[in-house]
């Protein structure tokens, strides 16, 4: 395990909330609201995610990010490396919560699981942490249209382009990061050049298709038209009506907003154009 310090803290009793937290959705957002009353706020998550072949809303940078925004203390990293993942949940009480965090309080949702096999829920937790005079709270799952918020459900919506959905879910837009990198150079011949992003292997992509997004490059930010392919091998391409400069290099934000059409194949190189400039009307 290791440890991040994101906001000083001088608190050596502090309140700890336990989950992967992947998307910091609004339910998330709500246990980290109740932890960040108290002071020394610890975040105990995991990297990599402890169900291998999981696709990520967020990448670990990102969600460090947008913890430090939302005013937490310290994370506390489990790795795949860890013990923790062989053992009981009285172990993990015993020798992480108490001997190394010293936790008073612990904080985790309604269908909290933990121990080898997920052997443990939150009601048998809080029992457990009770003989030691920890208080657990236990929060509420919040639901949207009678559907349990969760990030399994937010990765549904995503991959069927939902994002106004996904965007009420998260508290946010849908968005990836990415460096600005070559591609075949293909839209530049044809009129159209696209800044192109290879997102990272573990990252949840929406399907194939083309996309009105929003693309953000400093701080400025611009309508524009994404294609993501069906090869989870291939960079994302961007275009961005009215910008030619050099991008290369440049770390750039592409936000969703709605899905405008399927891939195809084209006959020609001007049925593609002709299908672009198509694109571009349709965006935002």
């Amino acid at each position: 395990m290791h440890r991040v310090c994101l906001n000083k803290s001088e608190s050596k009793s502090p309140a700890v909330a336990i989950g992967i937290f992947d998307g910091i959705h609004l339910g998330h957002q709500n246990i980290i609201k109740e932890l960040t009353k108290h002071e020394g706020s610890c975040v105990f998550t995991f990297n990599p995610h402890p169900r291998p072949g999981t696709k990520l809303i967020l990448p670990f940078s990102e969600r460090l990010r947008i913890l430090k925004k939302l005013r937490v203390s310290t994370v506390l990293v489990a790795t795949s490396k860890d013990k923790i993942f062989k053992q009981s949940a009285e172990d993990f009480i015993e020798a992480t919560l108490i001997k190394k965090l010293n936790a008073k309080l612990v904080i985790v949702g309604e269908d909290f699981k933990l121990g080898k096999n997920r052997e443990t829920n939150a009601k048998e937790f809080k029992i457990m942490c009770n003989k030691y005079d920890v208080e657990v709270k236990i929060m509420n799952d919040l639901k949207y249209e009678e559907q349990k918020l969760s990030s399994t459900f937010i990765r549904e919506q995503i991959n069927n382009a939902n994002f106004t959905k996904v965007e009420k879910l998260l508290g946010r837009r849908y968005y990836i990061k990415g460096i600005v990198c070559k591609g075949k150079g293909l839209g530049q011949k044809i009129g159209f050049k696209t800044a192109n992003i290879t997102p990272h292997k573990d990252l949840m992509l929406p399907a194939g298709g083309v996309y009105s997004v929003i693309t953000k490059i400093d701080n400025s930010e611009h309508k524009s038209v994404c294609f993501v392919g069906n090869d989870p091998k291939l960079i994302i391409e961007t275009h961005i009506p009215g910008i030619d400069v050099n991008l290369y290099g440049k770390k750039i934000t592409i936000s969703f907003i709605k899905k405008i059409r399927e891939t195809k194949r084209f006959n020609s190189i001007t049925d593609l154009a002709n299908a672009i400039q198509e694109d571009i009307k349709n965006s935002v």
